[in-house]
């Protein structure tokens, strides 16, 4: 959840006072990691250039989508029961890495016992108020949704 905190931040950062272009995909609109806007922030902390925080239904492990007015995010929620083979470390955090081993890499869990466990929101992009949140738990995988939480925004955005 720490990281995509980090990351909408850096997404919110890009607005600056002038209204940034439009963030469709990971890593931009280009897929490159590179915004199109000139003058943007080079460094931020807890409270330098940082336009607004929101704490997310659950831990969230995708990016930002920045479209028109409107932040989305998806982010995995419940506590299901965990699939055979996903990492039992991942909630242990970076302290518990070792050489190989991917502690906070993307969870494997938001499927569990044929159920997906999720949420999608949207937030303002001028304030971030939630302007809306859908909760999904349902039984069996969605048509078109991967097992990954990673994957959600294709099927979304």
């Amino acid at each position: 959840m720490q990281f995509l905190r980090i990351v909408i931040v850096f997404v919110l950062a890009l607005g600056g006072s002038v209204r940034a272009a439009d963030w469709p995909q990971w890593r931009g609109p280009h897929g490159n990691g590179i915004a199109d806007d000139k003058n943007l922030p080079d460094r931020w902390t807890a409270t330098q250039n940082v336009a607004w925080k929101a704490s997310l239904s659950g831990l969230g492990v995708s990016s930002p989508i920045v479209f028109g007015d409107r932040v989305f995010v998806t982010s995995q929620i419940g506590t299901g029961v965990r699939r055979p083979g996903s990492h039992p470390r991942l909630a242990q955090g970076a302290a518990a890495a070792t050489a190989g081993e991917r502690a906070l890499g993307s969870p494997r869990d938001a499927a569990a016992d044929g159920r997906t466990f999720f949420a999608v929101e949207a937030f303002n992009r001028a304030d971030g108020g939630r302007v809306w949140q859908y909760r999904v738990e349902a039984a069996g995988p969605l048509p078109g949704v991967h097992d990954k939480p990673r994957k959600l925004f294709s099927c979304f955005v």
